[in-house]
């Protein structure tokens, strides 16, 4: 079954995401049932803002709750940032995204949106993460 998910959990964490000039381009629905084992997920920023940007996977079914981060491939162009889910196996997960401008000194990186992906099966490349940099 579903993995209890606090209200308010999923979705862009507002106000912080319009500030930072975030929008989620290709995925605007924070649930989002996966089929073939991969997803790419689309944000765009204004140019404005030049943001760090951080996310991170986490396997959440049953009382599961296993990190799987090394199964995200970020890449930047310009102001689009693209994710690349690779899911090890089927089951939920948790992509949490965290993001501050580069021009915030701070290092802690606030969360700004969350999913919770269903993945039917795993990724059809077999459980291998991407290369780490």
């Amino acid at each position: 079954g579903l993995p209890s998910i606090p209200t308010g959990y999923l979705g862009p964490n507002q106000p912080i995401f319009s500030q930072y000039g975030l929008e989620a381009y290709s995925h605007k629905d924070p649930f989002v049932q996966v089929r073939g084992g991969e997803l790419c997920l689309h944000f765009r920023t204004s140019r404005e803002t030049p943001l760090r940007f951080m996310a991170q996977l986490i396997h959440c079914s049953g009382n599961v709750n296993e990190d799987s981060t090394p199964y995200i491939l970020q890449q930047g162009r310009g102001t689009d940032i693209f994710l690349t889910v690779r899911f090890p196996h089927p089951g939920f997960f948790k992509l949490q995204l965290f993001s501050r401008p580069y021009a915030d000194m701070n290092q802690s990186l606030p969360g700004v949106f969350n999913y919770l992906l269903e993945a039917s099966e795993g990724s059809p490349k077999g459980n291998f993460p991407f290369p780490q940099h």
